[in-house]
């Protein structure tokens, strides 16, 4: 929003500009039972495109796909370092996915 303001004594316009920042304070009611039961609609009603684990996750035939790459040849990266808190964690689900077809 623009203020104008010309001054008595002066013949030129004096250009002044204000700026407000306005805080609406709203009040959110927090109703987990009634977030739960939506979230748990949702869920119940499209089941169908959720995996609950791995075994369910299979590859899809109604595309075909491919990644053209030309010419250049594959490139090889350094795996990220685990830390050692996670190493048996990521072991198992390195494991459930070599059994589930996931990775070989």
């Amino acid at each position: 929003m623009k203020l104008y303001i010309n001054k008595p004594n002066h013949r030129i316009r004096d250009e002044y500009e204000l700026f407000g920042i306005g805080i609406e304070q709203t009040t959110v009611k927090d109703d987990k039972e009634t977030t739960n039961f939506n979230l748990n609609c949702a869920l119940n009603g499209y089941e169908g495109i959720f995996a609950s684990n791995l075994s369910e996750l299979t590859q899809t035939d109604v595309v075909d796909y491919s990644i053209d790459t030309g010419d250049s040849k594959p490139f090889r990266k350094w795996p990220y370092r685990i830390p050692h808190s996670m190493k048996e964690k990521a072991q198992v689900e390195h494991n459930d996915m070599e059994k589930q077809g996931v990775i070989e």
